[in-house]
């Protein structure tokens, strides 16, 4: 809400202060720096989601993707659909769109057609 009104810095002071962070505080935190173009922000945010105490679901994925996109990193495009692979949720529409579309705005086509 903070982040819709232009309070950016609010929406993560906010944050910092949460004691109990779940899954949906972090992806809302995501998507927020992802709003300002702030893609390395976001990605260390995702880097510290890895690291707490809170089981991944899909709909983490489409945001961290276009993360990756935006820092125009393939190589770590592909090791997130790695993840994706891993735990399953490839099967999920919006995962699978997310990674069509990561890879068709880097150009590789070939590898968005492969994606089941």
């Amino acid at each position: 809400m903070y982040s819709r009104c232009g309070y950016l810095d609010d929406a993560i002071l906010l944050f910092d202060k949460m004691s109990m962070r779940n899954l949906y505080a972090w992806v809302a935190i995501m998507s927020v720096s992802l709003e300002y173009d702030l893609f390395e922000e976001a990605f260390f945010l995702f880097e510290e989601l890895l690291y707490e105490d809170t089981e991944l679901d899909f709909f983490v994925f489409p945001v961290v993707l276009r993360i990756c996109s935006g820092l125009k990193e393939i190589e770590i495009g592909r090791q997130i659909h790695g993840i994706v692979v891993k735990q399953q949720f490839l099967v999920n529409i919006f995962v699978g769109n997310a990674l069509i579309d990561k890879y068709y705005k880097f150009g590789k086509l070939d590898d968005a057609k492969k994606v089941r």
